[in-house]
C-alpha cells in the first residue's frame, strides 16, 4: 500500500517456516524503493499493525491484542515518527 505522495510503502509479510507452515504476520513502513533493506529494522512494534494512510500522507495504525509472546513491545502515540511517517493511531 503505497502512501498519497509515493514515497513510503507499508507492507504486510510473513515467513514460510517449512513443515511448520507460515510465521505471524509483520507490518512495515518502509520507503517506496526498498530492495535489500532488512524488513526488520523498518517493522512496527508488537501488537500494532498499519491499515493505510490519511489525506496528509499519515500512516494510519491500529492496536490489537497479540496471540504470541511480544518481543518488541513499545506504546505508540499520534503524531509520533515512524520510520520517518507521523502516525495517526485509530482506535
Amino acid at each position: 500500500m503505497e502512501s498519497r505522495d509515493d514515497n513510503f510503502k507499508i507492507i504486510e509479510y510473513n515467513f514460510d517456516t517449512g513443515a511448520f507452515g507460515y510465521s505471524r504476520n509483520f507490518w512495515a513502513i518502509v520507503p517506496k524503493e526498498h530492495s535489500d533493506i532488512n524488513l526488520r529494522n523498518y517493522q512496527l512494534p508488537d501488537g500494532y499493525k498499519a491499515i493505510g494512510w490519511t489525506s496528509q500522507n499519515q500512516a494510519k495504525i491500529i492496536s490489537w491484542d497479540p496471540y504470541y509472546r511480544v518481543e518488541r513491545s513499545k506504546d505508540l502515540e499520534s503524531g509520533e515518527m515512524i520510520n520517518g511517517v507521523q502516525i495517526v493511531l485509530l482506535w
